[in-house]
This record gives structure tokens, sequence and C-alpha cells, in this order.
């Protein structure tokens, strides 16, 4: 298995007004990739080895994540997805599969929904596609300026850190044998670093807002889209796709049994296949 965080060349484009790190491998028809929250580009990398040879694959850290910049007004999916299409424009995608993680998958459906002609199918892996109950109250307390300094530095003590490995367990549940060596603490290093968090929080609390407003027009959407989902996913309940896939006109819904969140690294191959098959 491959390690969690490898080695990459670090390569940054100014867009929207930040600098945005991302990677290209491959060749071929263009797939562009949106992670999760929080996430990076390497929550990606499994899929290369399966995918490289046939396509041209671009991934990015979403600006609050990883080592990109914070962006201006960037804490929900529709300005991320003004990110997207911008980055799709600069890096010259031609007509590009859109593959999206969990928020990543909420980003994909806002860019859906303004019905783009340049985009080819998209994709949803472990997508939320509905507004959910509520944002933990800690997410609500990280957004506060002095409170929020108080709580990262609780989280990057030795009880909040154990409590970021604890949520890294339940996201890949229950398939724990999955997570790649050094994944855990590479992770929460990196959430624990470059403001992580504070966009994860504010993300996580301004998302239902917009999921309320954009899934009044899942029906609209025109292109084909794909909905991946595991079984047992404890972070976002599978009901989100199903529902989702009732409200799409062109859609396919696959359910992977006994898989959690993180399907890129429970079921590898099987998503590069259903990803290589809805690209053509």
């Amino acid at each position: 298995m491959m390690d969690a965080v490898p080695r990459l060349s670090q390569t940054y484009v100014d867009c929207q007004g930040c600098k945005v790190r991302y990677y290209q491998v491959g060749s071929g028809p263009d797939i562009l990739f949106i992670h999760g929250a929080p996430g990076s580009i390497e929550d990606w990398l499994p899929v290369t080895d399966g995918l490289a040879a046939k396509y041209r694959l671009t991934f990015y850290d979403r600006p609050g994540y990883g080592y990109s910049d914070a962006l201006k007004g960037g804490y929900n999916q529709i300005r991320q997805a003004d990110v997207a299409f911008a980055l799709i424009e600069m890096l010259n995608l031609a007509n590009p599969v859109v593959v999206g993680h969990s928020f990543g998958g909420s980003i994909a459906l806002a860019m859906a929904v303004r019905r783009p002609k340049q985009i080819k199918v998209f994709i949803s892996v472990g997508a939320r596609a509905y507004p959910k109950a509520k944002s933990p109250v800690i997410f609500h307390l990280l957004k506060a300026p002095i409170i929020g300094k108080l709580i990262l530095a609780i989280q990057r003590s030795a009880l909040g850190q154990n409590m970021l490995r604890s949520a890294i367990h339940k996201m890949f549940h229950p398939n724990e044998s999955s997570i790649p060596p050094d994944f855990i603490e590479t992770r929460v290093s990196q959430w624990l670093s470059n403001g992580n968090m504070i966009s994860l929080a504010h993300e996580d609390t301004n998302s239902s807002s917009v999921l309320r407003e954009i899934s009044q027009h899942y029906h609209e959407i025109e292109q084909h889209f794909v909905v991946v989902h595991g079984s047992e996913d404890h972070s976002i309940p599978v009901e989100d796709a199903m529902n989702l896939y009732s409200d799409l006109k062109d859609a396919q819904l696959i359910i992977l049994p006994n898989t959690g969140h993180m399907v890129q690294f429970i079921r590898t191959d099987e998503l590069a296949r259903i990803i290589s098959e809805t690209a053509g």
C-alpha cells in the first residue's frame, strides 16, 4: 500500500485571488478531482495507478486546505465551485469529468446546478447532498476570533489530537484495516496547521444553507451524474445518495457494500473502474 502522503512537486497557480497548489499526472482525457473537508491532494492519490495510464488527472488543494491559501468568501460550495471552474479554464482542461468526495461532492453539485456545458459528467463519492440537522458546537466556537484560538490550542494538545485520530477511524469504519501507514499522523499534523480546522469550521456551518438552496435545482441538472456511496458510511448517511439519485433526471446509483466514507482508500480499484467506465 502506498504511503499516506507521497512526495509531490509543489506546483502553484494564482486562482481567484489566492495561491492554489495542484498536481497533474498522466495523459489523455481530463479528470478533475475535488477533495472533502478537511482534505488535500493526497486524499485522491490512491486512484492514480488505476487511471493515469489513460487519463490526465488533475488534483488540487482547495483554498483553505492543504498548502493552498485561504480564499476570501470561499467557505461555501458556491465559492469553491467558482474556483473549480476557474482552474478548469486556467489549466486548459478539455470537457473534463469532475469527481468530488464528501464536501467535494457537494461542490460538484454546486457546479452541476449551473448546467455547465464544459463538463462531460459528474461523479460524487460519499457526498452530502442535503442539509444536516446542525453543526457541532465546536465549529461555531472555532469561528470566534478569541475563543477560536483557545479551541485550536486545545486541538493541538494530546487530547485534541486523539479526538482527531478517533474522527479518522470513524471516517474509515468499518474498514479500519484500509487506513494506510502513517495516514493518521500525517493528516492530524496537516489538519492542525495552515488554518485547515478554521476552514472546516466555516464550511461545515455554512454548508446546510447552501445545500438547502441548490437541492431545489437538482432536478434541473442536465449532465449525467454518477452517485457513489458506501453502505456503511458513518459520516454521511447512505440515504443522502438515495435521495439524490431520486432527484436527478439522468443518474446512476452505485452503493458499495460494507464500505465506509473513505471510498478511495477502501475500494480503490473498484472506484477507479467506476471512474474509467464513466469517463469512457
